[in-house]
């Protein structure tokens, strides 16, 4: 293997040029984020970047192969530049995409910026499993100082060798509601469980999912995906291309060709991402969203194709169901230049030092009580 070679890409139309071999680097790096799919990683490009935003997507090629990459977004702030990478409430887990033999690709992509992008003062990886391999990594980075911060946690389940012995082992009230919800959903007309995955997951069925998302409290709210041009816009174009990359999958719950209930999945590797849920609000008292999952729960069980279902995110509901959670991390790469160290790291590793102390938590709880006590 030569040395490798670094560039960087700055849009939708760059980003397309490469586009298959970041789907070939994806397959073979052991990564399951659905964000970091070439189609995710294209929408945003697309549709994701705010007005003040430029996309810094930096790569690695070796041989005429891509061997690594990270995709970020650049921020003018102070004088300095900031990367960070893409990152909003649609995109989760977003870090660097490294072939395995490539180990220390990391700190070269680093230094490599840092020498493309002269006024570059921090690095943020803002959203990596508590258990990513860029941790150790990027701690021996010359010239960079590491500081970490909790991010968010992420509800899991490893898929049940045994649904009977699955749902026996949920409380007793929750059994109770799913065999209510059962029955009640038996009792309804036509009832189809749908799983669409491969070919047969058009994008176009977004249409149908999107109907569905819109017609509840997300509608009425205006945070439906309807309700958002450029959200519609990511999404569409996220479907289109997992469908292309036959990564994207459909569930859906119907009763007399009525749709009740639907899940948007991504099925990366040896894992289901659950991206998108919805369900019609008339059916509630079928749970619609828990006879959709617990059907999922067994399709998958019986098919042997995934380990482990990811929430992506933290919910109440996902406490009924017993999940797991999965810490995430914030990465701050800091320079160690006056300003990064002053403004950024400084500051921080201070913040740190005060949550650590007992006396700042009780001179916390008193400056309360005097409050309390004498309120303005």
């Amino acid at each position: 293997m030569g040395d490798p070679h670094f560039r960087i890409l700055t849009s939708a139309e760059e980003f397309g040029t490469v586009r298959d071999a970041w789907i070939s680097l994806y397959g073979s790096s052991g990564c399951t984020s659905p964000a970091m799919t070439g189609a995710a990683v294209h929408a945003f490009l697309e549709h994701g970047l705010a007005a003040n935003e430029s996309a810094v997507v930096v790569l690695a090629e070796s041989g005429g192969r891509l061997i690594g990459a990270l995709p970020t977004v650049a921020h003018h702030h102070r004088g300095g530049l900031q990367l960070s990478t893409f990152h909003d409430n649609h995109t989760y887990g977003v870090e660097f995409l490294l072939d395995p033999s490539w180990p220390g690709l990391p700190a070269s992509l680093v230094s490599f910026l840092a020498l493309e992008l002269p006024a570059l003062q921090t690095i943020t990886l803002a959203d990596v499993p508590a258990d990513s391999g860029s941790i150790d990594a990027l701690r021996r980075i010359r010239g960079w100082r590491m500081h970490i911060d909790e991010s968010r946690e992420a509800s899991f389940l490893p898929v049940p060798a045994s649904s009977a012995a699955f749902v026996s082992g949920l409380s007793q009230n929750f059994r109770k509601n799913l065999r209510k919800q059962q029955t009640k959903l038996n009792q309804l007309t036509s009832v189809e469980h749908l799983f669409l995955r491969g070919r047969s997951a058009e994008s176009e069925l977004m249409d149908a999912f999107l109907e569905l998302e819109a017609s509840g409290w997300k509608g009425r709210s205006g945070t439906a995906i309807v309700s958002q041009p450029t959200v519609q816009s990511f999404f569409r174009s996220l479907a289109a291309g997992l469908a292309a990359e036959e990564k994207l999958e459909w569930h859906f719950l119907k009763s007399a060709d009525r749709l009740i209930g639907a899940q948007m999945g991504v099925r990366c590797a040896g894992v289901l991402n659950l991206l998108k849920i919805a369900y019609d609000e008339e059916y509630a008292a079928v749970g619609p969203g828990n006879m959709l999952f617990l059907g999922m729960l067994e399709q998958e069980r019986g098919a042997g194709r995934a380990a482990e279902v990811n929430c992506l995110t933290d919910m109440p509901w996902h406490r009924n169901w017993r999940m797991s959670r999965r810490m995430h991390l914030k990465l701050t790469l800091y320079r160690k230049q006056l300003l990064p160290t002053m403004l950024g790291y400084a500051p921080a590793v201070a913040a740190d030092l005060v949550r650590r102390s007992p006396l700042a938590h009780s001179l916390v709880r008193a400056v309360k009580r005097v409050l309390l006590r004498h309120p303005r």
